[in-house]
């Protein structure tokens, strides 16, 4: 289980890049102004972005706006907001392999930000978001491409002895397209899904700044394997992770007097506009 009061403290340093991007691509989108309509956030986290970022972004004709998450800790949070009575939160694993019949051609448009990111099923997930939409549907999904930071720190502490077993899943963890052609990747995937790409950009130089230590603590809120560790042991493992980390991001955690710099990290970052094509899927 994730830490979903620390999340929700320091991780504002994308808020301003997701609004940017939103507000560029929403405009475009197939979101009639006088026809009632539901969205859905995909990896709601704490919320921020539902209720800070996206729903001040969509029309007033917005019937619905549903985030949903696959950490409990994450929607418990959620649920203790003040919002409007149009916006609801669920625990929901979008990689599932046993989507709810309900939440079938159910939505008119999906919205994700950076949960794709640590989706490790992510043919499965997309194939649940073209089961999600409606006919005619669209969907605009923003993640890292490249690098993940987390699961990265996890593949090499694997190799640890102290710390194998635990992490052994991650092992062989390549994060989302790391090919020598990403575009070609891309379209594949999402064709196979049955989605029909509609406009997409791969920023591989977009950074966002913050604090050494907010970034630290983010990451370490995301951490859920700290919880399942021994408590004898918790300091040891933490030692590890930071040094790794430090090692995967070109950040030095180790060091906590320069933990208050404000540094500048890469989040090489993949937008995709998309709608659902009632073909038949690969």
């Amino acid at each position: 289980m994730m830490n979903a009061l620390k999340y929700s403290k320091h991780a504002t340093y994308h808020l301003e890049v997701i609004r940017d991007i939103y507000r560029n691509y929403i405009p475009s989108m197939n979101i009639l102004k006088n026809t009632p309509f539901s969205a859905m956030d995909i990896g709601c986290g704490s919320g921020e972005v539902s209720l800070k970022v996206l729903h001040p972004l969509l029309p007033k004709n917005l019937v619905k706006l549903t985030g949903i998450d696959n950490d409990i800790s994450m929607i418990e949070r959620c649920e203790h907001l003040d919002v409007e009575s149009n916006i609801s939160f669920q625990l929901m694993d979008i990689s599932s392999k046993n989507l709810p019949e309900e939440m079938k051609r159910s939505y008119d448009v999906l919205f994700s930000s950076y949960c794709f990111t640590g989706v490790r099923n992510l043919r499965q997930g997309l194939r649940n978001s073209y089961d999600i939409l409606k006919p005619d549907g669209e969907l605009l999904f923003v993640f890292m491409y490249k690098k993940n930071y987390l699961f990265s720190t996890y593949r090499k502490m694997s190799r640890l002895h102290l710390w194998k077993t635990l992490l052994e899943e991650y092992a062989n963890f390549v994060p989302h397209f790391c090919e020598d052609n990403p575009e070609l990747k891309l379209k594949e995937l999402f064709e196979e899904a049955g989605l029909s790409i509609l406009r997409y950009e791969f920023r591989s130089n977009l950074n966002l700044e913050s604090t050494a230590k907010a970034i630290l603590e983010v990451y370490k809120s995301l951490d859920t394997i700290h919880p399942r560790i021994p408590k004898d042991k918790r300091l040891l493992y933490m030692e590890d992770f930071n040094r790794i980390f430090s090692e995967e991001t070109g950040i030095n955690v180790m060091d906590e007097t320069k933990l208050e710099e404000v540094i500048q990290m890469n989040f090489p970052t993949v937008i995709v506009h998309a709608k659902r094509e009632d073909v038949k899927r690969k």
